[in-house]
């Protein structure tokens, strides 16, 4: 998991305690990446991190520890023959990286009004856990995932991309590569506490914060008019310091062979 296959994943993407996996995790600091307020970086320590200087090797900027917690809010108020729909949206989203394992946790719930009727709904919570082991000098790749018994099960992972999901996850939610981006894009802005594009004169463009050379928390809030309101939070917070990812000790294991 190289640093210039996982920028977006660093630059854009929950909670302590939960079954299995959360010991010794300590998110720390501020909880809400608005309220941090960036450090200044240079062109060298920008390229550096995201794994932009030519000089660096592939395997430069591993993450091996580090908590990502993204959490995202949305609210879309509408009319339609004369009757308001108000609906908000909320969802979680919790990554945990301890070396060659991952820990990864997804929430979302809804709740609205159309009229007088009241429209709330709750997606069950989602845990993944993902390993990465080598067998005979190649790199092979593990889930964990509960079946509907709440039992885990360990299966094989498709390639790399089954380990590093989150990367995907988190490129979608804010829909371009931050890997892409160069230091000349962008400026430092006092006031909104944190690297903005030059371009984002509107002010609705992601917020980069960093600290001692990292980047620690991504900012956006934005605003749409069609056919209604709709608002739309995103926010990042990334810690770095040990962290441990306990895979499920036990589980149906759908990976073993059959003996020859």
């Amino acid at each position: 998991m190289k640093k210039k296959t996982l920028l977006a994943a660093v630059a854009l993407t929950l909670a302590a305690g939960f079954a299995f996996g959360m010991a010794g995790c300590s998110g720390g600091g501020t909880s809400n990446a608005k309220k941090i307020k960036s450090e200044e970086v240079t062109e060298d320590q920008w390229n550096a991190f995201f794994g932009l200087d030519q000089d660096s090797s592939e395997d430069d900027g591993k993450l091996e520890d580090c908590r990502i917690v993204l959490n995202t809010y949305s609210r879309m108020q509408s009319y339609s023959d004369g009757i308001l729909t108000d609906g908000k949206n909320y969802s979680e989203t919790e990554i945990v990286i301890d070396g060659d394992k991952d820990y990864v946790r997804t929430s979302s719930r809804s709740e609205g009004k159309r009229g007088d009727i009241s429209v709330n709904d709750e997606e069950p919570e989602t845990v993944i856990y993902s390993e990465k082991t080598e067998k005979d000098g190649v790199p092979v790749y593990y889930s964990y995932t509960q079946n509907a018994a709440s039992e885990w099960e360990k299966d094989a992972a498709l390639s790399s991309e089954g380990y590093s999901q989150y990367s995907e996850l988190i490129t979608s939610l804010f829909g371009y590569q931050l890997k892409t981006t160069s230091y000349e894009d962008y400026v430092f802005s006092s006031d909104r506490g944190g690297y903005v594009l030059k371009t984002d004169l509107k002010g609705d463009q992601p917020v980069l914060k960093f600290k001692d050379g990292k980047l620690v928390g991504v900012w956006w809030e934005t605003e749409s008019y069609s056919n209604g309101k709709t608002e739309t939070t995103y926010d990042l917070v990334i810690t770095y310091e040990d962290q441990t990812v306990n895979l499920p000790t036990e589980f149906t294991d759908n990976t073993v062979e059959e003996a020859e």
